[in-house]
């Protein structure tokens, strides 16, 4: 199984990715702490190496700005 588009929300400092297509090669260009590491590390969640590196800790996870309303 290949994965061709993701969406990712609430994780780190990624409110909303929107949609964005993955291709043989992709790119990802962005400022400093726009977000670049983050959605590598949620895209490894889908299927990490060690199984307990995929699980979601809402203290180191969610979005920081967002802590005190959860």
């Amino acid at each position: 199984m290949k994965l061709e588009s993701v969406h990712i929300t609430n994780f780190k400092s990624v409110k909303d990715s929107g949609t964005f297509h993955i291709g043989d090669v992709t790119c990802l260009v962005g400022r400093n702490e726009s977000g670049k590491t983050a959605i590598l590390q949620a895209l490894y969640r889908l299927n990490p190496i060690i199984q307990n590196q995929g699980n979601f800790d809402v203290t180191e996870d969610f979005p920081r700005a967002d802590k005190e309303d959860y």
